[in-house]
């Protein structure tokens, strides 16, 4: 919201993208799992006008981590 009122810059399309891999030492410790712990790795990427890119969001979730529901419905 803050990207549209402030900067004319609303969210066109979105990119998601998940792996498996080491969650980064920082994470891991505010997570509080072992470093080196491996968990999902899950990227956003938003675009605006000219599919430029406005926002890059990286989840990084450990192992055991509740379900995720992604509803995209508009309200």
């Amino acid at each position: 919201r803050l990207l549209i009122e402030r900067f004319n810059l609303p969210t066109l399309r979105m990119v998601h993208r998940f792996s498996c891999g080491e969650i980064g030492a920082d994470a891991a410790s505010a997570l509080m799992v072992p470093a080196g712990t491996y968990g999902t790795i899950w990227d956003i990427t938003d675009f605006s006008f000219e599919d430029r890119l406005i926002l890059f969001q990286r989840y990084q979730l450990p192992p055991g981590h509740r379900p995720i529901e992604i509803d995209e419905e508009k309200r």
